[in-house]
């Protein structure tokens, strides 16, 4: 079995693609590659019976206060997806087992309202990491228990935005927002925070690691193109064209086909396809026409192989990659964040007040048993 990293996604042993990374067990490391690798999306791209999405179901969540309840969710070897809280003091606590949800409470001697968006996992040490607007925060899953906040290595930065783990598990990539636009990291082996100097120009909001060990974001109030971050060589590129308008474009998903996809946000009307080898990366559009009132912000492969997106209004969006075509359906809430679950099925992290956790059911277990990598 042969494992993309960090998108989750398996492919046969005996068919790799061209150009992929060595994931052949023999080559993983105790402390390594082997370790990071999770069983966050357990989509079997190579069986013959995937099947469809179900209809969406509602989880009921703890009652909490009026607005920005949650952002982003990162799945552990335990089954749970944890949610660092935006403006709660709590950590959300989806088991996507038995989708029962409990609360985790966010240490009152750091601070209130951490501020965060989406948090990342590391197997080497067993512990989420989050940025918060006290600094890097992580919880030790083995003692069940919070750190201190670490700093950030550049004054100013009143947000960090994660962008998530380097491929051997030992760093934890994140990005200033606001005054500081720069690529930072979080060494987990010693617990101190790096300044990468790799700076751009306008806001991002978090990012993708491709196949090819590069970080790609979109755009957030001031930035007008999309942006790479090679790893091997630190550097930071703008590309697009500078045509890309802010807020359209926040993210984007890498698929197994080896390319990644963007989708609208807040007007636009084009899904954009990326080529991540070029230098600049290549980016195109390959359909046009689609839902421009969808505000998509979030993305995420389902066990069928679509492209599954939610965001700022009341829709379900879908992408066929195979057919290039684009379906939607009415939701209720606004959500910030997609992950999924140890079960194959999607869940969708609740923004807006009065908004319940949504559940996506992408793989039937009747037909296709998920498989965890080990």
């Amino acid at each position: 079995m042969r494992v993309l990293p960090f998108s989750y996604l398996e492919q046969p042993t005996a068919a790799a693609a061209a150009g992929w990374p060595d994931q052949s067990i023999s080559t993983w490391t105790s402390s390594g590659e082997g370790n990071q690798w999770l069983t966050e999306g357990t989509s079997l791209f190579n069986s013959s019976n995937t099947v469809s999405y179900g209809t969406p179901t509602y989880i009921a969540t703890p009652a909490v206060g009026s607005c920005c309840f949650w952002a982003g969710g990162t799945l552990a070897p335990d089954g749970n997806i944890y949610v660092l809280g935006h403006l709660e003091d709590t950590m959300l606590v989806i088991n996507t087992n038995t989708d029962v949800i409990s609360t985790i409470a966010f240490p009152a001697s750091i601070g209130a309202n951490p501020s965060a968006h989406g948090g990342a996992y590391s197997a080497i040490t067993n512990s989420l990491y989050f940025c918060t607007q006290y600094g890097i925060v992580f919880y030790n899953l083995t003692t069940a228990t919070w750190s201190t906040a670490y700093a950030y290595p550049r004054s100013g930065v009143a947000q960090g935005f994660m962008l998530g783990p380097s491929w051997d598990g030992t760093k934890i990539y994140y990005h200033g927002f606001f005054s500081v636009r720069e690529i930072m990291y979080f060494d987990t082996t010693t617990s101190t925070n790096v300044a990468t100097g790799a700076t751009y120009a306008g806001d991002r909001l978090g990012g993708t690691l491709s196949w090819n060990d590069k970080f790609f974001m979109g755009g957030g109030g001031g930035s007008n193109d999309f942006m790479s971050y090679d790893v091997a060589t630190n550097t930071a590129t703008a590309f697009g064209n500078g045509n890309i308008n802010p807020d359209i474009y926040r993210n984007a998903v890498q698929h197994p086909d080896g390319y990644l996809y963007s989708f609208p946000g807040y007007g636009g009307g084009y899904i954009k396809k990326i080529d991540p080898v070029p230098s600049p990366p290549v980016m195109t559009d390959v359909l046009t026409g689609i839902l421009s009132s969808g505000n998509f912000n979030s993305y995420r492969v389902g066990g069928d192989g679509k492209i599954y997106m939610v965001g700022a209004s009341n829709y379900l969006g879908v992408y066929d990659v195979a057919n290039n075509s684009f379906s939607f359906s009415t939701i209720t809430g606004k959500y910030e964040g997609m992950s999924v679950g140890a079960n194959g099925d999607i869940y969708c992290i609740p923004w807006s007040g009065g908004t319940d956790v949504m559940k996506i059911p992408v793989v039937n277990g009747s037909v296709i048993t998920p498989t965890n990598p080990t």
